[in-house]
């Protein structure tokens, strides 16, 4: 009878429930979601491409076979020149022809990416292009400054030029540099045998010294046989520090007196007054026979005075822009065009080397302890020296001929076609042509050296 009574109550429910209308359903995390499918996003490959490390830019152009390639100047998203062609096209391969070589652009339309290949090379070089928002601009370019167009003495005036200083480092510097190619570094330049007398200035030492500050040696101040050039000519060490050494001998112990610069890196010792004890090892021999030098396979000097010579001129050169700086008072500031196209030449040049290492410009400077105002300072300083050797030109009646300028055209010529051997006379003489006013210049700057060897080498030595 009870189970009776339980089934009917349990088919009464059942039917109660079948009669009611659902009104909500609780999801407690069990029922699965409708798939959806997302179609991927299709790129279009208009607009512009960079290659960073093919310094190019690609500008292909819609409802158009037209595309404009612009070559950048290395480092930058800045172009220097465009050239403008057509292509044509199947589906996403782009294919254009240029001066005989065919370039493949491959563009993903998935991926966003374009990729080139040149064809008929022997080894395939893939470059990948990278969408850019916006076009390359124009890389600021700047003529050879034309000083002829300044007065001078309008920016500055020459106070009398040390030509003492310009002699001594002429005499002092060649022998070195020469010991320094023949022998590859100071330390192999052998000792003078049997050396008695005291030390020059101009000569090559090994010696030991200890620094001290107020009797106790100071760090960093101690060291055995260092080899050091006694002379203001490339020496490296602070002022009064070389100059000490001279009229000394080989074995002799002695003290020289010393003042750090105020401005000298270690905080410790800058503006301090210091003693170094020194000790004199050796004199390295500097001159060479002229059997060494016959024997040498790097140049076509015959006597060790040719070679001398030779290189004296062209120390005296390189100490003759410093002293002529010094000379300059500055009367006026220059104008830019005067000075903004060394300033781009060194940029432009840091650009280049930061690419080829791999890192920024900005670290590349960073390395070498420049910046950018520093770069534009020296460009001035190179101004001003070609601004001050007008100035001495006139002053001194100093001018070339037009068998000079004849001679340096030709000169130009022929660098050209031995670098492009392939090109022609014609085009040797067009890159002559863009180049007339740098060669004037140099033919002020050669007849302003060569007057300045006849005052300071009246004579032969």
């Amino acid at each position: 009878m009870f189970k009776r009574i339980l089934t009917f109550v349990l088919i009464l429910a059942m039917l109660t429930l079948a009669s009611c209308k659902v009104v909500d359903v609780i999801d407690h995390g069990t029922t699965l979601p409708e798939e959806t499918t997302t179609p991927p996003t299709e790129y279009s490959p208009w607009g512009f491409w960079h290659a960073g490390e093919a310094a190019i830019a690609v500008e292909l152009i819609e409802n158009s076979n037209t595309v404009k390639l612009y070559s950048l100047t290395t480092g930058y998203y800045e172009y220097y020149n465009i050239t403008q062609t057509t292509y044509t096209r199947e589906d996403n391969v782009f294919t254009v022809v240029l001066n005989g070589t065919t370039y493949v652009f491959t563009f993903d339309k998935f991926a966003n990416s374009l990729k080139m290949t040149v064809s008929g090379e022997s080894n395939t070089h893939t470059v990948t292009f990278v969408h850019q928002q916006k076009a390359p601009t124009k890389h600021p370019e700047y003529s050879y400054p034309d000083y002829t167009k300044l007065t001078p003495s309008d920016y500055v005036t020459l106070d009398e030029i040390d030509f003492n200083s310009i002699l001594t480092m002429a005499l002092e510097g060649a022998p070195y540099e020469i010991a320094l190619q023949y022998y590859e570094d100071m330390e192999s330049i052998p000792k003078l045998e049997g050396a008695s007398r005291p030390v020059q200035s101009g000569d090559v030492l090994n010696i030991n010294y200890v620094g001290k500050l107020d009797g106790v040696a100071f760090e960093g101040g101690t060291a055995n046989h260092v080899t050091l050039f006694v002379s203001d000519y490339k020496n490296g060490y602070i002022p009064g520090f070389t100059d000490g050494l001279i009229g000394h001998k080989v074995g002799e112990t002695f003290d020289v007196p010393v003042t750090f610069p105020e401005d000298y890196h270690a905080t410790d010792l800058a503006g301090k007054a210091v003693i170094f004890t020194m000790t004199i090892n050796s004199i390295r021999n500097l001159v060479l026979t002229d059997e060494q030098v016959t024997n040498y396979k790097n140049n076509d000097y015959k006597t060790y005075y040719e070679w001398f010579e030779a290189k004296r001129n062209e120390v005296a050169k390189s100490a003759f822009t410093d002293a002529l700086l010094d000379s300059c008072t500055k009367v006026a500031d220059l104008p830019t065009e005067a000075y903004l196209y060394f300033y781009q030449q060194t940029v432009d040049y840091y650009h280049l080397l930061a690419s080829y290492y791999g890192i920024s410009y900005e670290m590349l400077i960073g390395f070498y302890g420049i910046s950018d105002s520093i770069i534009m300072q020296q460009a001035v300083n190179q101004a001003t020296y070609n601004v001050a050797l007008y100035q001495l030109a006139k002053e001194n009646n100093l001018a070339w001929t037009e068998e000079d300028y004849t001679a340096k055209y030709e000169a130009y010529v022929a660098d050209y076609l031995e670098a492009y051997p392939t090109d022609t006379r014609e085009d040797a003489c067009k890159y002559a042509d863009k180049h007339v006013v740098q060669m004037k210049h140099e033919l002020i700057e050669e007849k302003v050296l060569e007057w300045m060897l006849e005052v300071i080498f009246p004579t032969e030595i």
